[in-house]
């Protein structure tokens, strides 16, 4: 929960110069539904999970009511900006990859890219590719940045099926990690 303390000022002396406030709009019709405020303090609270990918921002309009007679009012809006949180996991569009590869391939072929998702923006959505297993001889190498899989090494023409453990990780903090099996005949 959020709390979002202002003040306005009355400088009549009395009941006069109580003050109350209510929301009383919003920029973003969601947003209205996402925060409350305490009329005779002005503390506005959320009563509902925000979220950065859904809305960036929220301006609601605030209208302050002095208690005397004629009661005087004043609005104003206030915005509030959300701060992105590394709140998504990447994803690999497929549970397991398959490739093959003739075993006189050279150096630097690529086999496979490996796709991968992240539902943050920013930092928080880069994503970064490693081999985690299964690279028997160092036979593949994995371009951190765009998941392609390359021949790295010689391959041996003992090893029928290669079961590459290939992981991405956000760029967040701390980390969010997915892995997938990538078997390269």
């Amino acid at each position: 929960m959020i709390s979002i303390l202002f003040t306005a000022i009355d400088p009549d002396e009395g009941v006069n110069g109580i003050v109350n406030y209510a929301i009383v709009g919003s920029v973003k019709q969601k947003s209205q539904s996402l925060f409350n405020i305490q009329s005779s303090t002005g503390t506005i609270k959320t009563i509902k999970a925000l979220d950065y990918e859904d809305m960036k921002e929220h301006t609601l309009i605030i209208k302050a009511t002095d208690q005397g007679e004629p009661k005087r009012e004043s609005l104003f809006s206030v915005v509030i900006a959300i701060d992105d949180v590394n709140d998504h996991k990447p994803v690999f569009l497929r549970s397991e990859f398959k490739a093959e590869v003739h075993v006189d391939a050279s150096l630097g072929t690529s086999i496979l890219k490996v796709f991968a998702v992240d539902g943050d923006d920013g930092t928080n959505a880069l994503l970064k590719f490693s081999m985690r297993g299964g690279n028997n001889n160092d036979a593949f190498y994995v371009d951190q940045n765009s998941g392609v899989i390359q021949v790295a090494s010689k391959l041996s023409s003992s090893i029928e099926k290669y079961h590459l453990q290939v992981q991405v990780s956000d760029s967040g903090t701390p980390a969010e990690t997915a892995e997938t099996e990538v078997q390269v005949s």
